[in-house]
């Protein structure tokens, strides 16, 4: 048996991500701390990115971090749409 699913709007998220994450929404946020700060599995966040892609919420930037071997590699981050619809 399946578990219920709350029902967020796209929206919702977003200020969500804000809240949670105020200082990476501007400079990107990886898959993995999107799906720890909403507490859903990766594959759900990025379900979440997709359909907030679509709706131009997000955008796909890339961001370098250091592998724990000390490398630096660049991975994908999204970057949370602050700028208010009018």
């Amino acid at each position: 048996m399946s578990k219920p699913s709350p029902k967020f709007s796209m929206d919702d998220l977003v200020k969500q991500l804000q809240t949670l994450l105020p200082s990476q929404c501007n400079e990107g946020v990886r898959t993995v701390e999107i799906a720890a700060a909403l507490n859903v599995s990766e594959t759900t966040a990025r379900k979440i990115l997709n359909q907030l892609k679509a709706e131009g919420k997000v955008e796909v930037v890339r961001m370098k971090v250091e592998a724990l071997d000390g490398k630096s590699m660049t991975v994908r981050a999204y970057r949370i749409n602050l700028q208010e619809e009018a």
